[in-house]
Order: C-alpha cells, then structure tokens, then sequence
C-alpha cells in the first residue's frame, strides 16, 4: 500500500480521488498564470524529490513528476499551456 499525504488514506482509492480533485482542481482556477506556476511547481518538487529523497518521505502528487498519479500533475499544465495557445492564435 501507498501513503499519500495529499489525501492522508491508504490504497489506489485514495490515489484516484486525488487524481481527481487535482484534475478539477487545476482545470476550474482561472487565469493564464496556472499552468505556469502549477508546472514550475512540479518541476522544482519533481526534481527535488528525485535529487533529496528524504526531503519528500512521503508520496504527493508533486514528487517524481507525479508518477503515482499517472503523470497527470505533470502533463495537465501542458494540456492547459497548448490550449491557452491554441486559443490565442484562433483569436477566441
């Protein structure tokens, strides 16, 4: 079993929730700053986390590029970076 302690629980539910409420989470916060600082975010604790291990003894959904949560913290500022830029260029 897997500790989070983004959601303090125990198993792959607790994991998928997470997933979830990140997902919501980061797709319903307005302004185009978000994804920049969500992506800075998991960088810098992605790499940290990597580097100095025992700073992150626990799993989050930041450390090692949020691979316990399929990657997702790491692709969606992505998703969401393409589709701001996506949207300027279509003029929408």
């Amino acid at each position: 079993m897997v500790r989070s302690s983004v959601v303090g629980t125990e198993g792959d539910d607790g994991q998928e929730s997470a997933s979830l409420r990140y997902l919501m989470r980061t797709m319903t916060v307005p302004g185009r700053r978000t994804p920049w600082l969500e992506l800075a975010r998991i960088l810098v604790v992605g790499t940290l986390s990597r580097r100095v291990s025992e700073w992150f003894p626990d799993v989050s959904v930041w450390s090692d590029y949020g691979i316990g949560y399929g990657f997702v913290p790491l692709v969606l500022p992505l998703a969401g970076l393409m589709w701001l830029r996506s949207r300027r260029q279509t003029g929408s």
